[in-house]
Order: C-alpha cells, then sequence, then structure tokens
C-alpha cells in the first residue's frame, strides 16, 4: 500500500510492514528511508543524472566519484555504456563495488563487473578505483579510437 502526501508531495510504502519515506526534502537523486517513528539516513538510490567522458587512447580517466561518509561501508552500482564512433561498436558493463572508509581513508573491498557487450575486442575497462578521497569509476579505452561513454551511478547504499 502506498499514498502520497498532497501538500508535501512525499510518498510512503508498506513492505511488509515497514514503513519506507521516499522525499524531495534531501539532495536531487536520494531517498530518506524511515522506519515506524525512527528515520535512518539519506542515501543515495539512483543517480540525478548520467555523466559522459570521450576517450582517443588506452590512458585510464575517472568518469564518475563520489566521497563516502566517515567511518562506514557501502555499496555502489554503475552502469556503463560506450560506443566507438568510428565502427558504432557497443561496450556495455555493469559494475558493483564494495568500499569503506575509515578515519576519512576509502578502500574498495571487493568489485565485480559484468560485461555485456564488448563487440570489436577492445582492451575497454571498467574499473572502481580510490582516487583521491573519494572512490572513482575508471574507464579505459582503446588505443587510436574515439569511444564516447556514459556511466549511471545506479545505487549506493552505506551503513556508519
Amino acid at each position: 500500500m502506498s499514498y502520497t502526501d498532497g501538500l508535501t508531495g512525499a510518498s510512503e510504502v508498506s513492505c511488509g510492514g515497514t514503513a519506507v519515506a521516499v522525499t524531495n526534502a534531501g539532495t536531487t537523486g536520494q531517498v530518506l528511508y524511515k522506519t515506524g517513528a525512527a528515520t535512518a539516513a539519506f542515501n543515495d538510490i539512483f543517480a540525478a543524472s548520467a555523466t559522459t567522458l570521450t576517450t582517443t587512447n588506452a590512458t585510464p580517466a575517472n568518469i564518475d566519484s563520489f566521497t563516502p561518509a566517515a567511518n562506514c561501508v557501502g555499496n555502489v552500482e554503475w552502469l556503463v555504456v560506450g560506443r566507438n564512433t568510428a565502427t558504432g561498436s557497443a561496450y556495455s558493463s555493469r559494475l558493483t563495488c564494495g568500499y569503506k572508509c575509515i578515519a576519512g581513508v576509502p578502500t574498495v573491498v571487493g568489485q565485480s563487473e559484468t560485461r555485456n557487450a564488448r563487440e570489436d575486442g577492445a582492451p575497454t575497462d571498467a574499473l572502481a578505483i580510490v582516487s583521491g578521497g573519494t572512490i572513482a569509476l575508471q574507464i579505459t579505452g582503446k588505443l587510436a579510437t574515439t569511444i564516447n561513454w556514459q556511466a549511471v551511478r545506479c545505487g549506493k547504499i552505506e551503513v556508519t
């Protein structure tokens, strides 16, 4: 069962007796979790917009990044697509990354990439890395090839 508050625009959905509030009071692309009378926290649930990047060589480049909460563990998921501008060949993958941030120092603790398409056999890659104080999605293109990339951070959850 769900309802939308006509005054605030907030929605609430009951899942097995647990109420989950959805509100627009936070940062764009965030959802406020509420169980019963207690409120947990704002968490990123979907990306507010996609990020884009063009590569012309095999030098790794960051297409997206975020700063994890202090003293947390979390999980993030990205969808990545790329198109070779000369041939139209496709690259498509889903990357999931587990991470932690202790005393302000982020660490990737595990990741899994599911490649859905890599048509031209290019040694392209998507990888979660630590970059400064952030967790970043790094793309590696193909030597002497122009590839247009788009990435969507489609889910991120953290617990402190």
